[in-house]
């Protein structure tokens, strides 16, 4: 029996302890007043009547005992974790090569959970980089599709942000932006392409940002004729004019023409973030610099051309379906009078679940996986454990005939577990921030929200508390295969190389079971994953990558884009690949508006000539792309029947596809 169970039989209660002191002080007082003379009664009423109120001296001798007996059970807690931790590691430095197995298990299967945590955590549940992001859609036009679905991320068109952003009355604010690409150049100094967006001024109230310096966009720099102003990202600032504060103000070059910086963003703020938002919209990775959108009365009176990336932020209290109801009204209203055949509406999604509603799936179907590998890791450090158990059975006994009951020894087991749980999830989170970093090398641009990626209070948490869990069952595992019976008996025994009782031994089967099934399901996980892998390679996506070399071009417009100057772009298009088709080394060059699986195509309406137009909304659409040189060929596509294109294509006129 030990000391603390001996200890809570014979320890008097606090107010046993108050009663008995008080008691004996009476005691003490009337037997001096009986000396003195005094008659046995009197003295005792003597003795009470000087030593006062009794309940109010009792309470606060019965709150003092208590709390010194909090603290001596405090002290003599921490005394005991001290005890249990310190034996604990001198137990597992003993066993080098043990501790060593064990800690290096944990650290993987740890390693990679907390990893594949990290970019849950960043992309699903960390909260995004903007004031109140809950509250924050994005506007999207929808419309039926030829199965029967509707297809809800079409952008908007000019007329129809102009009319929405005039009728409304749900959102406080909301605005319109689009990609548009600038060069940068400063004197001497090589240009720069830079990755920048065109937006509504009420851009940065929508997302509730403030600029770093300088002011944001005012109403007055999106009419047309205003000054030509731009806003900067901090990473810009601090790559291209080294910090310097003065730039506020500055008159830059952007795509020939002159730009005066008004502001400069917060460190890490890039909306829109390309892999956020869909594919066709070419947005880039981050975003570098701002300026203001412009419409002017064609655009205003434009409801064909989709380009638009459209946001805004709720009223309090304003659910998304009455927000979206509103605006499908305001839609639908105009359709009705002026293209009533035309089936569009309004879909809006919260600005979490456009940045990570995509892959929310694969990423939890990851992190289950992982959990089933640290599962796996934590059954072989389970089994290594109880296995040492065994060779420590004469010193387990030792500690029993000494008073140690098996609450005491199972108590010291879970230490020396958690001990090794510790050390594994340290050594883990180092596993995981370099695991991080090569998943996110691994999938460039492809993974939304990346930027949010990292280490915080979070996974911190996560860890702690898959230590301490895993540890405490674990351990709690371990310790149950200890048999109090055999223990009593081991000292008298000459041999301790018996199996156990057969309980332990099923125990130890199922413990084994376990693991083979486990071990089984990710065998199997890992064949099914590498067969699919194999397949897709075998997959002909249409064209032949091998020996091709693609690049990124385009031509900065600072001013205002006019479609009809297709046949100049043309020209230039043209003869740049033609120059490439003369390079020494290549076989064939060709361009083309957006790159094969890129996700970048221009959609449009299409109807034969001759036939009569069909009505309006009942337009057939088509998704397409402009080409120039000998793309075809370059690409390594054949052309099954007919002929590609050619100088023929180029002539006035000209209309082949």
């Amino acid at each position: 029996m030990t000391w603390n169970r001996l200890r809570s039989i014979f320890r008097v209660s606090p107010r046993d302890e108050v009663d008995a002191e008080i008691a004996f002080h009476i005691e003490e007082r009337t037997l001096e007043l009986i000396e003195q003379g005094v008659s046995p009664a009197r003295a005792r009423e003597l003795a009470e009547e000087r030593f006062g109120p009794v309940s109010p001296i009792e309470r606060s001798l019965v709150d003092s005992t208590q709390r010194r007996r909090r603290r001596e059970d405090r002290a003599e807690a921490f005394m005991n974790v001290r005890q249990d931790l310190a034996y604990g590691i001198r137990s597992l430095r003993k066993n080098p090569v043990f501790s060593a197995t064990a800690i290096a298990t944990l650290a993987l299967g740890l390693g990679a959970t907390l990893a594949v945590f990290t970019v849950v955590n960043g992309v699903l549940l960390r909260p995004l980089p903007y004031k109140d992001p809950e509250s924050i859609s994005m506007i999207w036009m929808s419309e039926p599709t030829a199965g029967g679905g509707v297809w809800g991320e079409l952008p908007l068109s000019s007329g129809f942000f102009n009319l929405i952003a005039e009728e409304q009355r749900t959102f406080t604010s909301v605005a319109a932006f689009r990609f548009w690409p600038y060069s940068l150049e400063m004197g001497s100094a090589e240009s720069e392409r830079l990755n920048g967006v065109r937006t509504s001024p009420t851009l940065f109230d929508v997302l509730g940002v403030r600029p770093f310096a300088g002011r944001l966009f005012a109403a007055a720099d999106a009419v047309p004729g205003a000054p030509n102003v731009a806003i900067i990202s901090h990473e810009l600032w601090q790559r291209r004019f080294g910090g310097d504060r003065s730039v506020i103000g500055r008159a830059v070059q952007l795509s020939g023409k002159s730009f005066t910086i008004t502001a400069v963003m917060p460190p890490g703020f890039a909306f829109p973030r390309g892999a956020e938002l869909p594919a066709p919209l070419q947005f880039a990775l981050r975003t570098d610099l701002w300026t203001p959108l412009v419409f002017d009365s064609s655009d205003v009176r434009n409801f064909s051309v989709q380009n638009l990336s459209a946001i805004g932020r709720r009223a309090p209290g304003m659910p998304d379906t009455q927000a979206q109801a509103e605006l499908t009204g305001i839609v639908q209203r105009f359709l009705a009078t002026n293209a009533p055949n035309l089936k569009l509406g309004i879909n809006l999604l919260s600005l979490t679940d456009q940045a990570g509603a995509k892959v929310r799936r694969g990423l939890l179907i990851l992190l289950g996986a992982v959990v089933f590998v640290l599962l796996i890791a934590s059954a072989n450090v389970a089994s290594l454990l109880v296995a040492r158990i065994r060779g420590r059975e004469r010193e387990l006994a030792v500690r029993a005939a000494l008073g140690a009951g098996w609450g005491r020894i199972a108590r010291q087991l879970v230490t020396e577990n958690v001990l090794l749980w510790f050390a594994g999830g340290a050594i883990g989170l180092a596993v995981s921030y370099w695991a991080t970093r090569v998943m996110l090398a691994l999938v460039p641009g492809s993974l939304p929200r990346a930027d949010d990626i990292g280490l915080d209070w979070r996974v911190a948490l996560a860890a702690a508390l898959a230590v301490l869990a895993a540890g405490t069952a674990f351990g709690i595992i371990a310790a149950a295969s200890v048999s109090w019976s055999r223990l009593s008996q081991s000292l008298h025994a000459g041999d301790l190389r018996s199996a156990g009782s057969v309980g332990q031994r099923y125990g130890r089967r199922l413990l084994v079971a376990t693991e083979v099934a486990l071990s089984l399901m990710l065998l199997i996980g890992a064949a099914l994953l590498t067969r699919s892998f194999m397949e897709l390679q075998r997959v002909s996506p249409g064209f032949d990558a091998r020996n091709v070399l693609t690049a990124g071009v385009s031509l900065p417009i600072a001013g205002r884009f006019d479609p009809a100057d297709g046949p100049a772009w043309a020209v230039k298009f043209n003869a740049m690949t033609a120059r490439l088709n003369e390079a020494k080394g290549v076989v064939a060059a060709g361009a083309i508006s957006s790159l094969p699986l890129s996700g970048g195509l221009e959609s449009g309406g299409v109807f034969i000539v001759g036939e009569p137009p069909p009505e309006p909304g009942q337009f057939p659409g088509a998704l397409y792309n402009v080409t120039a040189g000998r793309f075809f060929e370059a690409a390594g596509i054949a052309v099954l029947a007919g002929r590609a294109f050619d100088a023929r294509d180029d002539a006035p006129g000209a209309r082949t596809l």
